[in-house]
């Protein structure tokens, strides 16, 4: 019996007139509506292989189409069921002005999510069901692309899917509006989310002059986002498939799949227009800045410090930056989390990056009792300093070597590192190292060439925001 008040249960003759009713009712069987529509909107008018050399390095195949466009074919043990594939190319959301990177910002994850060719999201559910692939369009700041997986049987369907993301894009005002209500729900929790008001201030405070980026979407920029105009910057990044490298990868057949690439993508319109990405990189704040704000009840504090510098671009120094970053990791994780018991975890992350302009970034969080936040701030410069003044330890380099090492042949067996790296290599030139090639590198730097290193984690100038509880 139910103990709510008010609530009332049914006796046993209005139960039994309830299932009578229901019997007595006319009814109709469902019908479920499958779009009987071709899944590929229009035959391709195919092109064929102009080139077909082997590839050493990469120990595959090379074609280049009569289109244009370069592919690279791999076949891997890997997963027996399996294929890969990666489409990228350079420009991305830079190639747009301030007034309409927002648009460019959610054109993909808009547009991908409105189906494809003939067939509604539903629609393309339905034609899904008892098949295996997956492709997703994506923009981002300097690139554009498309992921792609399908099981063997499966490989003609996502390179049908590949085509159409340039011949046959979809655009559904309703589920552009569906979308953007369910922005606006996740807008309205931030005035009264302490984290999201964290990560917002931790973003501005970084760049504070930034026009293009933002922490999360607002309901204003919500209501700036405009359907067609997603749709056009869409359009215009999918248009010349020879911009792309093409990256296949996993159980593959040359002989079953070269027809079909020649067929789905030496079809795709291609011209000879090569877009480049535009240094539209917002300037990282001056001096010290240090934003401490109270907000929520909970009896903690959370502490986000950052830092950028100009780097000196090597492959050699991209990689020592690698070596640091899990140095540093390793004596936090030690000090402030075991030793000091000052939080559960402190992430940590020093990057290396070449494009568009050559600069290292620090970025520290933690979360922490509110009184010990400046014990634990000093803690954490102390321990970054005594690297940068006299190296690492020889134990903590040999540990992160070990690591390292061990990561990169376990990724090694991946077909998704396959597909990246050779599209990432041939696009802009960073180096896919082989296995013995990456031992080689690692294995060679000593504590002295990681100390040398160490000079990007100077902090004369960081960002530190905090939260703190009350208001």
């Amino acid at each position: 019996m139910p103990e709510t008040k008010g609530v009332k249960v049914p006796t046993e003759k209005q139960v039994l007139d309830l299932l009578n009713k229901c019997k007595k009712m006319n009814t109709t069987p469902y019908i479920d509506d499958v779009n009987e529509l071709p899944f590929l909107v229009k035959e391709p008018k195919a092109g064929k292989v102009v080139s077909n050399t082997h590839n050493e390095k990469y120990d595959c195949t090379e074609i280049t189409l009569s289109n244009g466009v370069k592919v690279f074919l791999k076949n891997t043990d890997f997963q027996n069921d399996e294929i890969q594939l990666l489409a990228y190319g350079q420009g991305g959301t830079s190639q747009y002005p301030d007034n309409q990177v927002l648009n460019a910002n959610n054109a993909a994850r808009v547009i991908s999510d409105c189906g494809i060719g003939n067939y509604s999201p539903t629609d393309l559910d339905k034609f899904k069901k008892g098949k295996s692939f997956g492709v997703w369009p994506f923009i981002n700041s300097l690139s554009e692309g498309i992921s792609a997986y399908s099981t063997v049987r499966d490989v003609e369907y996502m390179l049908q899917n590949v085509y159409m993301v340039f011949e046959a894009p979809r655009k559904d005002a309703e589920v552009f509006e569906r979308k953007c209500a369910e922005w606006r729900d996740q807008a309205k929790l931030i005035p009264n989310s302490p984290d999201y008001q964290f990560a917002i201030n931790f973003y501005n405070d970084r760049y504070p002059d930034n026009k293009r980026g933002y922490a999360m979407l607002t309901e204003k920029m919500i209501s700036q986002l405009k359907l067609d105009e997603m749709y056009r910057i869409y359009k215009e990044g999918f248009t010349n498939a020879a911009d792309f490298i093409f990256a296949i990868v996993g159980n593959i057949d040359e002989t079953t799949l070269i027809p079909m690439i020649e067929k789905y993508i030496g079809g795709l319109p291609t011209s000879d227009k090569r877009e480049k990405y535009v240094d539209r990189m917002p300037e990282f704040a001056k001096g010290q800045i240090n934003d401490v704000f109270k907000m929520g009840l909970a009896d903690k504090a959370k502490v986000g410090i950052a830092t950028c510098l100009p780097f000196e671009y090597s492959e050699r120094n991209i990689m020592a930056v690698q070596i640091l970053n899990g140095i540093v990791d390793i004596k936090l994780t030690e000090v402030i989390r075991e030793k000091m018991s000052g939080t559960y975890g402190t992430y940590f992350s020093l990057s290396a990056d070449k494009d568009p302009r050559p600069l290292t970034n620090m970025y520290i969080q933690m979360g922490c009792e509110p009184e010990r936040v400046e014990e634990l701030t000093n803690a954490i410069w102390t321990e970054i300093d005594k690297i940068i003044q006299n190296g690492p330890e020889q134990v903590d380099l040999d540990k992160v070597k070990e690591q390292l090492t061990r990561d990169y042949e376990v990724s090694m067996k991946r077909n998704t590192t396959w597909t990246s790296g050779i599209a990432i290599e041939n696009l802009y030139g960073d180096p896919f190292y082989s296995l013995e090639e990456y031992k080689k590198l690692v294995n060679s730097f000593t504590v002295d060439d990681i100390q040398q290193i160490a000079r990007y984690m100077k902090h004369d100038e960081f960002v530190r925001c905090v939260l703190l509880p009350g208001k």
